[in-house]
């Protein structure tokens, strides 16, 4: 079983990397006019290593994945935090950025994207800074 497409762009998302192979980036207050960044040779190699390691899943890993995909998916779109008491209860919260940033923090386990970004950074890729994923234009 291999992911979607909309799984793997969730995924791609979720692991703050480009899923397709550049990035138009707004550059005016109403978003109309746009600056088209291609990927650099790091960005193209990160997305490699998170192809490579999808098709090296266990079933039982995937399905863990998958489970992690949906949720970010359901909280994506909610940017309600609610804090405080009802009645005579206090400390109820809700927070879906606390929740987005735990269920990032392990997909980073299964797919170890930082992991890649040094191994590929260190290896002396010629142009690249860490964490520099898109030149100009």
């Amino acid at each position: 079983m291999a992911l979607t497409t909309a799984e793997k762009i969730s995924l791609f998302s979720i692991l703050e990397t480009p899923y397709a192979g550049w990035v138009d980036m707004p550059v005016d207050e109403y978003h109309l006019s746009a600056v088209r960044h291609n990927p650099t040779n790091v960005a193209e190699k990160i997305q490699t290593k998170i192809n490579d390691r999808l098709l090296e899943l266990t079933a039982e890993e995937e399905a863990v994945l998958v489970g992690y995909i949906a949720q970010w998916d359901t909280l994506s779109t909610c940017t309600a935090s609610v804090d405080g008491s009802i009645g005579g209860v206090n400390g109820v919260a809700y927070d879906p950025f606390k929740q987005r940033a735990l269920i990032q923090a392990r997909v980073k386990i299964i797919i170890p994207v930082i992991l890649y970004y040094e191994e590929i950074t260190n290896s002396g890729v010629a142009g690249s800074a860490p964490f520099l994923l898109f030149g100009g234009r």
